[in-house]
Order: C-alpha cells, then sequence, then structure tokens
C-alpha cells in the first residue's frame, strides 16, 4: 500500500528542498567567484612582475652627487626651472621608452579590469547567474592567451627583462679596469667585473623564470576557471571545490625552471587552441568583449 504525503506536508517539503537546491546553487556559485577572483589576483601579480622587468630594462642607475655636481659644472647657461626638473627627473624620452617596453601588458591589464568587473559587481550571498558565466568565459580565454604569448615572448627574449642600471655600472667597471696600467691592480678589476657579469647574468635569467612561472601559474588557474564556466550548469560544489584544489596544485607544479617553463607553456597553449575550436565556446568567443572599467 502506498502513503501518500499529506497536501500541506508536500508543499513542506518541496520548499525545504527548493531552499536546499538554492543553497547549493548559491554556495557553488561563489566557490566559482572565488576562483575567478583567485584566477584574477595571480593575472595581476604574474603582471606586477613582468611590468617590473621590462621597466628594469630600461632604467638607469640612480644618478649621485658627484654625477649632478658634474653636470652642473658642464651647464653653459644659468641653472632655470626648466633645467632644474630635467636634472631631477631624467630624460623624458626615458620615460616613454619604458611606457613602449610595457605596451605588450595593456591588453592583458584591459583584459583583467573587465574580468574583475564581472565578479566584482556581484552582490555578495547572491547566486551567479548563467549570463555572467558566459560573459567571463571569452575574457578569461583571452586573459590566458595574453598570459602565455607574454611567457613566450620572455622565453625567446622578444621582451627583454634585464637589469639595465646594473648593466651600465659593470660596462663603466670594466672600463675603468682596461684603462688600469697592468699589473695586479687591473688584473683584480677585471676579475671583479667578470665576477660581475656572471653574478648579473645569473640574475636577470632568474627574474625572467620567476616572471614566466608566475605567468604560467595564473594561466594554469585560468584554464580551469575556463572549464569551470563552461561545464557551469552540470557541475556541483564538490566538482568546483576539486577543480580548484587541482589547479593550485598544478599551478604549484611548474617552477621556474627552463623546462617547466617550455613544458607547461607547450600544455597550456594547447589546451586554450581546444577551448577556440570548443563547438560550444566558438560562439561566446565570437562576440566582442564589452570593457567595464
Amino acid at each position: 500500500m502506498r502513503h501518500r504525503i499529506p497536501g500541506s506536508w508536500s508543499g513542506l517539503f518541496c520548499l525545504a528542498l527548493l531552499f536546499a537546491l538554492a543553497g547549493c546553487t548559491e554556495d557553488k556559485a561563489l566557490a566559482l567567484q572565488s576562483a575567478a577572483l583567485q584566477y584574477r589576483d595571480q593575472a595581476v601579480r604574474a603582471l606586477g612582475l613582468a611590468s617590473d622587468g621590462l621597466r628594469a630594462a630600461t632604467a638607469m642607475p640612480a644618478r649621485t652627487s658627484d654625477q649632478l655636481a658634474d653636470d652642473l659644472d658642464t651647464l653653459t647657461r644659468p641653472l632655470d626651472a626648466g633645467t632644474l626638473d630635467h636634472l631631477l627627473t631624467g630624460e623624458t624620452e626615458l620615460a616613454r621608452t619604458a611606457d613602449i617596453a610595457t605596451q605588450p601588458l595593456n591588453p592583458l591589464r584591459d583584459n583583467v579590469i573587465a574580468f574583475s568587473a564581472i565578479f566584482d559587481r556581484l552582490p555578495q550571498g547572491s547566486y551567479l547567474a548563467q549570463d555572467a558565466v558566459k560573459e567571463a568565459i571569452p575574457i578569461a580565454v583571452r586573459m590566458n592567451q595574453s598570459l602565455l604569448n607574454l611567457v613566450a615572448q620572455i622565453d625567446a627574449g622578444t621582451l627583454r627583462i634585464v637589469d639595465n642600471p646594473r648593466r651600465i655600472e659593470i660596462i663603466e667597471a670594466t672600463n675603468a679596469a682596461r684603462n688600469l696600467p697592468p699589473g695586479a691592480k687591473r688584473d683584480k678589476a677585471l676579475r671583479q667585473a667578470a665576477g660581475a657579469m656572471l653574478e648579473l647574468s645569473t640574475r636577470e635569467q632568474q627574474r625572467r623564470a620567476e616572471a614566466g612561472a608566475s605567468l604560467l601559474q595564473a594561466a594554469e588557474v585560468g584554464n580551469t576557471v575556463i572549464g569551470l564556466a563552461r561545464n557551469y550548469g552540470q557541475l556541483s560544489l564538490r566538482d568546483v571545490l576539486h577543480s580548484l584544489n587541482d589547479a593550485l596544485v598544478l599551478a604549484g607544479r611548474i617552477s621556474p625552471d627552463s623546462q617547466s617553463i617550455k613544458r607547461n607553456l607547450a600544455r597550456l597553449q594547447g589546451t586554450t587552441r581546444a577551448w577556440e575550436d570548443d563547438p560550444v565556446l566558438k560562439p561566446l568567443l565570437a562576440q566582442p568583449i564589452a570593457r567595464n572599467e
């Protein structure tokens, strides 16, 4: 004999089930929001490392009081406000060069801003609507493309991350050593210059590797966010949490070793191409990205 649930109890049961499902949906949305914001923060950190490295490639050594005194001694006219500003702030052309050096970061920065706006504007405690998830996908894919392109350019040397101020110091010290008369003092100065060159080479390589690894770690998290957003409707809260944990583990395995960078760059580039060819994502990727700055 089948037992029927009284109408009032049936209504309460359905209402309780609805609230339970709503809570699960909300938690799942907040978990995806957390993953997306972590992706943003990772990308911002990686962008900062790359930007610092590129600006160092056009920087100049700090001016000493002796150098400033030499400049004042060679002035051909009385010191005025314009000349003083030039002496204190340096060449404006150098500042423009630094801006040009970091131009490849601009598309990535724009995508970070647009991506962040999607999640920052969500009210706390509300669940993530499916249209907001879809809006985030093309931006996340473009972000990952920018991250990976940047890694490839740094690895190939197209984007130079070097310590220009230290290079100039070593050049000046080396030329001064070479101008010394033959003897023990000259030999010692040249050995010091050679040691400084080797130390600089190691430090510059480490800086490039750290920037590349940081960019790849961000791309690893981004790759997971793309997958979560693509399959959002079919995923449970447990799926989202497990996927994010797996992404963080994989990201942690990316080291500043040249082989690790090359291997993971190739792997993530292949994954990005797969997203571009995905029949579900293709229509979304064809749409223009709305900027929310």
